[in-house]
């Protein structure tokens, strides 16, 4: 069974239980799911019944996507009622890694309603096209070494004002000794996906202590991204076009 309560609340003896039909999400991709509703000892109405995906970035959290599930539920006492759902999760969802966590909240809107402070966890991979950025990467022999928060630059359009940094070190191929690291942050769109990376070339000290080290470059990768041997290619002369300037 890949079905788990997400959250439970007990409102004026009428129950909202929340189950996805998987926790495991993948940004970009449809979330489904059913809410059922057990009525109480009187009868009630939900005036809206919504599911906020929510995401922690360091100490800040944000509101990630909101569902709007259903609106004037009439529930009668002891009824049971079922009602199922469908969303996309955007595309630019962060995944789940160091310094980021989700969870979803479901909330009830009716009279005598108490606020649920319940957080049930679930875990967000990486849009497709950004795994297969991460693949392409460790074909060329880099290893994530380490993931940080970024403060999204305007340039960026994140509806988060918080973005990953994701940190890669060459341990092996061509890069291995050429380049210190190379920082990469994707947001995945709609149809294609931005890439903001920044290599980080071995310089020599006076260089690196003068920043003379670091070279950006912002490009989009459209259908390449799902052609390994393309991606591969464009992946390495991009990098090996930085590092030598």
């Amino acid at each position: 069974m890949f079905n788990k309560l997400l959250s439970s609340i007990g409102i004026g003896g009428t129950k909202v239980d929340t189950i996805l039909d998987n926790e495991t999400l993948q940004a970009g991709e449809a979330v489904t799911g059913r809410v059922f509703i057990k009525g109480g000892n009187a009868d009630q109405e939900i005036k809206r019944l919504m599911i906020y995906t929510m995401a922690q970035l360091g100490e800040d959290t944000f509101t990630v996507c909101e569902t709007h599930i259903a609106d004037n539920v009439r529930v009668r006492a002891k009824d049971e009622l079922e009602i199922d759902f469908e969303y996309v999760l955007p595309p630019d969802t962060p995944p789940t890694f160091e310094y980021c966590q989700h969870w979803l909240h479901t909330d009830a809107d009716m009279k005598r309603a108490s606020d649920s402070s319940d957080r049930d966890y679930i875990e967000v991979l990486p849009h497709s096209a950004a795994q297969n950025i991460f693949e392409a990467l460790h074909e060329l022999g880099f290893e994530l070494e380490k993931i940080g928060l970024e403060e999204a630059h305007p340039q960026m359009q994140s509806y988060l004002p918080l973005v990953q940094e994701l940190e890669f070190i060459p341990r092996s191929g061509i890069f291995a000794g050429r380049v210190d690291e190379v920082e990469v942050i994707l947001l995945p769109r709609e149809e294609y996906i931005d890439v903001f990376m920044e290599v980080d070339r071995k310089a020599g000290m006076f260089n690196e202590w003068m920043d003379n080290d670091e070279r950006k470059v912002h490009f989009q990768l459209g259908d390449e991204v799902f052609n390994r041997p393309q991606l591969l290619d464009m992946l390495q002369n991009t990098i090996a076009e930085y590092a030598q300037r």
